[in-house]
């Protein structure tokens, strides 16, 4: 038997840097640890029984997100990413909704994003340093 970390991890390293390579990513890694913590339960009732609190691979969901924030710094490709995660997230939450019976055209589906405040920061401190005219949110 293969034995794999199970580990909710911030080191995601995608292909790439585009927006649309992260997300998905970011979305193939929750699925595949998410797969892991099925393995785990399977492990462990066979060797100490039924009497566990490990979570279903079903309680990882990105409906979870619900009236989340999704924050990002506010360089292009993270306010892409930002929006296309975000898009995901509604995505999961419209569908969650359908599974539970009820209508997502009369639910608030609310997914917030924001700016990054640290990184908003240092950005106007190097306008400000730099004495520049305007302030452009980039990177």
């Amino acid at each position: 038997m293969l034995f794999r970390p199970l580990l909710i991890s911030s080191s995601i390293f995608p292909e790439n840097d585009k927006a649309e390579t992260v997300c998905m990513s970011i979305l193939d890694a929750l699925k595949e640890k998410a797969s892991l913590l099925d393995q785990w339960i399977m492990v462990h009732e066979s060797m100490y029984g039924p009497n566990h609190d490990i979570p279903s691979a079903e309680s990882i969901h990105l409906s979870k997100m619900r009236d989340g924030i999704v924050t990002t710094d506010t360089c292009n490709t993270a306010r892409a990413l930002s929006e296309l995660i975000s898009f995901e997230i509604e995505e999961a939450i419209k569908q969650k909704i359908v599974d539970t019976g009820g209508d997502p055209d009369y639910e608030e589906i609310n997914v917030y994003r924001q700016d990054c405040h640290n990184h908003m920061r240092n950005v106007w401190i190097k306008h400000v340093k730099y004495g520049y005219p305007t302030i452009s949110m980039t990177c």
